[in-house]
């Protein structure tokens, strides 16, 4: 796994790796510089690595915070090599070398974790070194290995497998701060009737045997682990318009406009161009006064609440850190006329949505239509990616 580098606002993994760590890294990075006004904007490198700096902190805390109650103090764990100059800063030795020669460093305040992963930054950002390695760890270790489990709907679930692919609860994990199973919203119980009543099974019986009966429901059922919470950065993905899974509107509608795309076995990232999310803040300034009165809602509550509106252009930005793309990729999406997009001209069934492979359709325009229905793609820096 190589490091994570900087050239520019583009994250790159020069020597490969699980993508979607990556992935998650840029778009809290998009997220970050749109909080702080800079996105779009010409950077200088130190700008660069103290949003990079900020953005890592960020995930970093939301795993421990998640994982702790309001009442206990919040302690974040950082993994980094012991000096700058060492083997494992700079990757002369294999990943368990790298992990036995960190040092470990605790903080319980956000302000000394952003101070603490600013110094690791550049260490991290070894080019041949094993800084994702070291912020994964660090990650766990915040979290707790025992909590992540219980995050998961099965727990001994491989966060990275054989291949080196990132699974599901991973991502969620970088996004989310819990290492989820699944991308819906909230919790979901099966094995009950609807509503989670499995005591309507006792039909016309004794009390007795309709206790006893909803008892063995209560034990056929299992809890399915969804997203808590509003994401601070989401997910799309094509296992959604192959009507696989059902993306909640916790990561289709973060709080910032910006989504991890997964497109099967690879993730990218995929953010609101600068200039529909400048109109998106002034909107948000303009309705800030009158919900703030009825209800109590600041300009943190509205970050994502505007979305552009319908039938306007959308401009979208695209970034693939593997794909050592040259030059800003950018989507334009205008409504399809006479339903003329991908969902309306695909049939409606799985099966045949499943079919695309052959058929010269970008998968990336499919992933697209799974929030924005029936829009005409232009793409714009390159030919479209098939």
């Amino acid at each position: 796994m190589g490091a994570i580098h900087v050239p520019a606002e583009v994250l790159l993994l020069p020597a490969g790796g699980p993508c979607g760590v990556l992935a998650a890294v840029q778009a809290h990075l998009v997220a970050t510089l749109m909080e702080q006004g800079l996105w779009g904007l010409v950077l200088r490198p130190e700008q660069l690595q103290e949003a990079l700096a900020s953005s890592l902190a960020i995930l970093l805390w939301a795993a421990c915070s998640s994982s702790s109650s309001s009442s206990s103090s919040s302690a974040t764990v950082v993994m980094l090599p012991l000096a700058t100059g060492s083997a494992a800063a700079r990757g002369m030795c294999d990943a368990a070398q790298a992990v036995r020669m960190a040092q470990v460093a605790s903080v319980d305040s956000r302000q000394q974790l952003e101070v603490l992963v600013k110094a690791a930054l550049p260490q991290w950002c070894q080019r041949k070194g094993w800084g994702l390695l070291l912020l994964l760890y660090s990650l766990l270790l915040t979290r707790g290995c025992g909590v992540v489990a219980g995050d998961m709907d099965e727990a001994g679930v491989p966060l990275v497998d054989g291949l080196g692919y990132c699974s599901m609860e991973l991502v969620n994990l970088m996004l989310t701060g819990a290492a989820c199973s699944n991308v819906f919203d909230g919790r979901r119980q099966f094995g009950c009737d609807e509503g989670g009543d499995s005591t309507s099974a006792a039909g016309s019986g004794t009390q007795q045997q309709g206790q006893q009966q909803a008892g063995a429901a209560a034990q056929d059922s299992h809890v399915l682990m969804g997203v808590a919470s509003q994401a601070r950065v989401g997910l799309l993905t094509l296992f959604e318009w192959y009507r696989y899974v059902e993306v909640g509107r916790n990561l289709k509608s973060p709080r910032f406009p910006v989504w991890v795309v997964c497109s099967e076995s690879h993730f990218s990232t995929l953010a609101l161009a600068a200039s529909h999310q400048q109109q998106q803040q002034q909107q948000q300034q303009q309705q800030q006064s009158a919900t703030r009165s009825s209800t109590g809602l600041t300009s943190a509550d509205l970050s994502s609440s505007v979305q552009p509106a319908p039938g306007a252009a959308v401009v979208l930005e695209y970034y693939d850190g593997l794909a050592r793309q040259e030059g800003p990729i950018r989507l334009q999406l205008l409504p399809a006329p006479g339903g003329a997009g991908w969902s309306s001209r695909m049939a409606g069934v799985a099966e045949d949505r499943g079919c695309c492979q052959g058929r010269l359709i970008p998968p990336l325009e499919c992933v697209v239509e799974t929030k924005w229905q029936d829009v005409t793609v232009t793409w714009q820096g390159c030919e479209p990616i098939l």
